[in-house]
């Protein structure tokens, strides 16, 4: 029986290829799921690789720009998250969704599913429990 392949080693060799592709468009990146379009797996020629690191693919497809603005938008939606811990009594659904957040980004640093629903949901979820009142006062 082979052993399981390193996947820690196959994601690492995406790495050094990507970031020679990506002076050709630092700025702006090279584009959604185009690293595909000019690399294969090397077992399997035929088949189009990708960057399974979420950091790298979105520095690769989007530039420092796009890099940057997703980093920043989850920073605010963090920041917004704990913000609202301090001054709400359900501080620990918030906070979960906080959690929720952080588990989900570090996670996607070992495999690239940033285009998978949960983190939006769980971004939208926790953002409208934060901003919806409490207790809503009966219209009068």
């Amino acid at each position: 029986m082979l052993p399981p392949p390193d996947t820690v080693a196959f994601r690492l060799e995406r790495v050094a290829e990507a970031l020679g592709d990506l002076p050709q468009s630092p700025l702006i990146g090279l584009g959604a799921d185009s690293f595909g379009q000019r690399h294969t797996i090397p077992s399997q020629p035929e088949q189009p690789d990708h960057i399974a690191i979420l950091a790298v693919a979105a520095l690769y497809e989007s530039g420092v720009l796009g890099a940057a603005g997703l980093a920043i938008g989850f920073a605010l939606v963090l920041l917004v998250l704990l913000k609202s811990t301090r001054r709400r009594e359900d501080r620990g659904r918030i906070a979960a969704y906080a959690g929720a957040l952080v588990c989900l980004l570090v996670a996607y640093q070992a495999t690239n599913a940033l285009n998978f629903s949960l983190i939006w949901l769980l971004a939208g979820a926790g953002l409208a429990a934060s901003a919806a009142p409490l207790d809503p006062s009966p219209a009068e």
